[in-house]
C-alpha cells in the first residue's frame, strides 16, 4: 500500500472508532498495527523529499490590491483620507490604526483628499475639477472648477481650502453653505494648512514659497522663502504646524522647520502624496507603486505598509506583524515558489493588533520581537482532516475528526481542531500517533466533537517550534435538522448612588433601564429567544456583574450573541487598563482592584464563552480606555480571526475618548451616548443600506457621528464616543 494511502487508511479507522473509554485499547491495537506495517519501509527513492527547503523566504502577495491615487489627512494627524482606484475614498483611524470608512463617489479617480471631525467629514477632489463633500456617509457635489491640487479643512469643518492647478484657492464653508470666496498665488499649490489657532491659511508652493492669509485680521499675506534642495512634487503641513514635509523631484523628503526655513533631508524614493503626523519621525506617503507606505523620516524606510482590497484593509510591517480585517486578510498570502501561506498562519508569532498606531504614535518599541519573514522562517507543516463517510451523523452526538500533520523540515507542535470557529479543548483528543509516510513524520490525533445541526465547519492548525501555523482546507459537514437559530444575551448594568469619594449620577440607572426595557420588547431579528438580566444601584456589586456575565458566557451556544451594557461612573488607569465603578466602588487605595471592574476583567469573563458574538456598550467617562484591554489581547483577537464560518464577531462601543468625560443631557434625561445608541437601535442607525437591520457596523457609524452632535448642541462641548469592530458584521436586534 502506498505509504501517504496508508496513513489515510488508518486516519480514516481512527474517525470510524466509537472512542468510548472501554474502546481505547483496542483504538490503541490498530495505531499500533499500522505503525508497524510501517517500519522500515521507507523507500530510499524518495529521498529527494527530504531535500525540500526546510527553510522559506516568502514575498508578500495580495489579490486586487487597489492603488492609492490620493492622500490627505485631518488637522490632528489621526486621521488620513486615502483616494483608491476607481473613485473610492478611504478613511483610515492612523493613531488607532485601522480603516473606518469606505465610501465609492461618483469620480473615475481622486486626485486630492482631506478629512475632519475624526473622519466623520471629508472633501475629495478629481482630475476633472469635479469636487465632493462627503458627511455622514453622505455625498453631495461642491462648486467645480480646475483640479484640485490640495484640500485643507479645519479641525471642527467650519472652513475648508481647496487649492486648485491654476494656482487659485476656493475657500467654503462645507456645513454652513454661504458664497464662497476665491484668492490665489499664481503658481502650482503644493499644500495648503490652517494654523493651529485657525487665524491663517498657509500655502506651500511648488517653487518652495511659504504664503501666510490671515484670517480674522485685514491685513496683507506674509511671503517666505524656504530652503529646499530641489523642485518640490508634494508637501504636507504637520498637525503641530511649526514643520511642513516635501517630497522632492530628486527622491528626498525634507522636513522644514516653518520658523527657520531650514530643512533637513533625508535618502529616500520618489513619493507621491504625504501625510504627516504628530510624531516628527514618520510620515504617510503613496510611492512610486501607487501602495501607501508609512515611512521613517531618518532613512525613507518603510515602517510599514497600508493595504486596501475590495474586501477590506489591512496592515504589514516590514517584520511581517500584520492587522486587518478578515475578509481582506484572505486575500493576502506569503509567497515561496509554487507555496502560497495563509498570512493567518503566522497569527501566533507576528499578528500584532494595532501595529499602525503603534508607529503612528511613536510606540513601535512595544511591539512584540519578530525576526523579519522574508528572511526566512521553517517551513510550516502541512496540515490535512480526515472525516469518514461512513460515521452516523446526529447532532449532538460524538463525532470524530482526524487531524494528519506533516513535518515539513521545521518539526510540528500544537495541533488544533476548530469546530464552527471555535478551539476543540484538548480533552477532546482522544487519541494520537505518530507515523511515517514518504519519508516524513506524521503525527495523527482523533478529536471527539459534538456537531450542531445543519452545517458545521471544520478546520485544523499545527505550528512549528517557531509558532508558525500550517492549516488545513476547511472542511464542511452537514448533520440533519435545521441548525437553531440562536440566543441573545443582554446584560444590564447601571449605577447612580455612590458612596465614598464618586458623586452619585442622575441618569445611570434611567439609561440601563431604557437598554433593558428597550432589549426586552424589540423584535428578535436574527434570535429565536432573549434573555436580558438588569442590575442597577446596590444589586450591580462588583461580584454581581461578572457573574451575570460568567452566567451568560457558561450558558452560551455558538449561534448565541452576548451584549453587556454598563452605566455609571469610568476612568482610565493607564491606557490599557480602564476600570467601571460598580456599587460600592473605592477608585483608588488597596481596594481598587477588589471593588473595580477593569477591562481586563470584562476579556476575561468572555473568552470562554461559546457565543461567537460579542457586544459590550460602555456609557462612562473616559471609557475608550476599555480598548486597550481588547487591543492587547491577543488571544480573544485570534478566536475572533480563526472564525471559519465568517459569522463571529466582536464590538465595543464607548462612550468617551481616554481623556475626556460622559455627559449627561439634562433636557433628554439621559446619557448622550445612551440617548444616541437607543435611536441608533430603533432605526435611525439603519441606514448602509436600509433594510429594517441595525448591524454592528451601522450602529458604530452612526454613533461616531451623532454623539459628538449632541454633545455639542446641547452642552456646547466635545465628546466622541469610540467603537472597536473586529470580524463579521452582524444583527443587533
Amino acid at each position: 500500500m502506498h505509504r501517504m494511502r496508508a496513513v489515510w487508511a488508518l486516519a480514516i479507522a481512527l474517525a470510524c472508532a466509537p472512542f468510548a473509554a472501554a474502546h481505547a485499547q483496542d483504538v490503541g491495537g490498530v495505531i499500533s498495527r499500522e505503525a508497524g506495517r510501517q517500519a522500515g519501509r521507507i523507500n530510499t527513492t524518495q529521498t529527494q523529499n527530504e531535500a525540500a527547503d526546510r527553510i522559506i523566504r516568502p514575498i508578500l502577495r495580495v489579490a486586487n490590491e487597489l492603488r492609492a491615487t490620493a492622500l490627505g489627512a485631518d488637522p490632528t494627524g489621526r486621521v488620513a483620507a486615502i483616494g483608491l482606484e476607481g473613485g473610492a475614498l478611504s478613511i483610515w483611524d492612523v493613531a488607532r490604526g485601522r480603516e473606518i470608512q469606505r465610501s465609492r463617489l461618483g469620480f473615475r479617480n481622486i486626485a486630492a483628499a482631506a478629512a475632519a471631525q475624526g473622519g466623520r467629514l471629508a472633501i475629495a477632489g478629481d482630475a476633472d475639477g469635479r469636487l465632493s463633500l462627503l458627511y455622514l456617509g453622505r455625498e453631495s457635489a461642491l462648486p467645480p472648477g480646475p483640479p484640485a491640487t490640495a484640500i485643507a479643512l479645519t479641525n471642527d469643518a467650519a472652513l475648508a481650502a481647496i487649492g486648485r492647478a491654476d494656482g487659485s484657492i476656493l475657500l467654503l464653508t462645507p456645513l454652513q453653505g454661504g458664497q464662497p470666496r476665491t484668492t490665489g498665488v499664481g503658481e502650482r499649490i503644493a499644500a495648503l494648512g490652517f494654523t493651529p489657532d485657525g487665524a491663517a491659511l498657509r500655502v506651500l508652493t511648488a517653487s518652495a514659497r511659504l504664503i501666510a492669509f490671515p484670517l480674522t485680521a485685514p491685513i496683507p499675506p506674509t511671503r517666505t522663502d524656504l530652503s529646499v534642495h530641489g523642485e518640490i512634487v508634494s508637501a504636507a503641513f504637520a498637525p503641530d504646524g511649526r514643520r511642513a514635509l516635501v517630497s522632492l523631484r530628486n527622491g528626498r523628503v525634507e522636513s522644514i522647520d516653518l520658523a527657520s526655513g531650514r530643512a533637513e533631508s533625508t535618502q529616500g524614493r520618489a513619493v507621491g502624496a504625504l501625510a504627516a503626523g504628530p510624531q516628527p519621525g514618520v510620515f504617510l506617503a503613496i510611492g512610486a507603486d501607487g501602495r501607501v507606505a508609512l515611512a521613517e523620516l531618518r532613512n525613507g524606510a518603510e515602517a510599514a505598509r497600508l493595504i486596501s482590497t475590495p474586501r477590506g484593509w489591512a496592515v504589514m510591517d516590514h517584520a511581517g506583524r500584520y492587522d486587518g480585517s478578515n475578509d481582506a486578510l484572505a486575500d493576502i498570502v506569503w509567497q515561496a515558489g509554487p507555496d502560497a501561506f495563509n498570512v493567518q498562519d503566522f497569527a501566533e508569532r507576528y499578528f500584532e493588533p494595532g501595529v499602525l498606531g503603534r508607529y503612528w504614535r511613536g510606540e513601535e518599541g512595544r511591539l512584540a520581537p519578530a525576526a523579519a519573514i522574508t528572511e526566512g522562517v521553517g517551513r510550516p507543516p502541512k496540515v490535512e482532516l480526515v472525516i469518514s463517510n461512513e460515521t452516523q451523523r446526529i447532532p449532538g452526538q460524538p463525532f470524530q475528526v482526524v487531524v494528519l500533520a506533516t513535518d515539513m523540515g521545521a518539526g510540528v507542535d500544537n495541533i488544533r481542531l476548530y469546530h464552527n470557529g471555535r478551539l476543540v479543548d484538548r480533552s477532546a483528543m482522544v487519541q494520537t500517533q505518530n507515523l511515517q509516510a514518504n519519508g516524513r513524520n506524521v503525527r495523527a490525533i482523533a478529536f471527539s466533537t459534538l456537531p450542531s445541526g445543519g452545517m458545521n465547519t471544520f478546520r485544523a492548525l499545527a505550528s512549528t517550534s517557531e509558532r508558525i501555523d500550517g492549516s488545513s482546507e476547511r472542511a464542511q459537514v452537514r448533520f440533519p435538522e435545521a441548525a437553531a437559530r440562536g440566543v441573545q444575551h443582554v446584560i444590564v448594568a447601571g449605577i447612580d448612588q455612590y458612596t465614598g469619594e464618586l458623586p452619585s449620577l442622575n441618569f445611570a440607572v434611567a439609561d440601563a433601564r431604557a437598554v433593558a426595557d428597550y432589549f426586552r420588547v424589540a423584535q428578535m431579528g436574527g434570535y429565536s429567544n432573549r434573555r436580558v438580566s438588569a442590575l442597577f444601584n446596590a444589586q450591580a456589586a462588583k461580584q454581581s456583574v461578572l457573574g451575570a456575565i460568567a452566567a451568560a458566557a457558561a450558558a452560551s451556544g455558538v449561534d448565541d450573541s452576548i451584549l453587556i451594557y454598563l452605566a455609571g461612573h469610568g476612568f482610565a488607569v493607564s491606557r490599557a487598563d480602564w476600570r467601571f465603578a460598580p456599587s460600592g466602588a473605592i477608585p483608588d487605595g488597596p481596594m481598587l482592584n477588589a471593588t473595580t471592574i477593569s477591562g481586563a476583567e470584562l476579556e476575561a469573563a468572555l473568552v470562554g464563552a461559546r457565543a461567537r458574538r460579542v457586544v459590550v456598550m460602555i456609557d462612562a467617562c473616559q471609557s475608550t480606555a476599555a480598548f486597550g484591554a481588547f487591543v492587547d489581547q491577543r488571544e480573544l483577537y485570534r478566536r475572533f480571526f480563526n472564525d471559519l464560518s465568517r459569522t463571529t464577531g466582536l464590538a465595543v462601543f464607548t462612550a468617551a475618548r481616554p481623556d475626556a468625560d460622559a455627559y449627561e443631557l439634562n433636557q433628554l434625561g439621559h446619557g448622550a451616548f445612551t440617548f444616541a445608541m437607543l435611536q441608533g437601535l430603533t432605526g435611525r442607525a439603519d441606514a448602509a443600506p436600509p433594510d429594517g437591520r441595525v448591524m454592528v457596523a451601522e450602529l458604530a457609524s452612526y454613533l461616531e457621528s451623532s454623539v459628538p452632535a449632541l454633545v455639542l448642541q446641547h452642552e456646547g462641548a466635545q465628546q466622541e464616543a469610540g467603537a472597536f469592530v473586529l470580524g463579521a458584521d452582524f444583527d443587533l436586534r
